[in-house]
């Protein structure tokens, strides 16, 4: 005896449970394979429009060291601020924040760089960063301001008050032997 399909879902005809009908319309897993490759396609759209994300350590990594690392670095941290690492471009400086990711208009960062007033100007002694280097910080900040976390980061957010013999773990020490 062949199942009445027209029965209501979940009721047991002959020993079997009559299946459910779906109002999914990817009930059909080859409506899902037509459409997997468009929805792939759709999320790369951005790469294939010409938008390549900005290598953050190829390109703004260097224009930082080149130009900011000398006050804003590991050693000297001007107004508290500190653009070697990635803690202490987030933590920003004294007067806050440096960067609002996403909106380059709003950054002081991009402020300081493009000013020419002799107080706000940074770099202020030596050559200004190019106009090439500044649209690169600006689309780099439009786009989210990304910083990849590396080793020297992680290493370089680790207080150095921390690194105090005292605060270092116990090892076992052998006992020497005495005659």
């Amino acid at each position: 005896m062949a199942i009445d399909y027209d029965a209501p879902p979940g009721q047991i005809q002959l020993g079997r449970l009559v299946p459910a009908r779906s109002s999914c319309p990817l009930r059909n897993i080859d409506l899902m394979n037509r459409f997997l490759p468009i929805l792939v396609l759709l999320a790369m759209s951005d790469k294939a429009s010409g938008q390549h994300t900005i290598d953050f350590e190829k390109s703004v990594r260097p224009i930082l060291q080149k130009h900011c690392s000398e006050c804003h670095g590991a050693k000297t941290q001007k107004s508290g601020l500190r653009l070697d690492a990635r803690h202490g471009f987030i933590k920003g400086g004294d007067s806050g924040p440096v960067v609002v990711a996403g909106k380059s208009s709003e950054s002081e960062l991009v402020r300081r760089i493009v000013s020419t007033s002799s107080d706000d100007k940074m770099p202020p002694e030596g050559a200004s960063l190019s106009q090439d280097e500044i649209a690169l910080i600006q689309r780099w900040i439009d786009d989210g301001a990304e910083w990849p976390e590396t080793d020297y980061d992680r290493e370089a957010a680790i207080d150095p008050r921390l690194r105090h013999w005292s605060f270092q773990p116990l090892r076992p020490v052998a006992v020497p032997d005495v005659s």
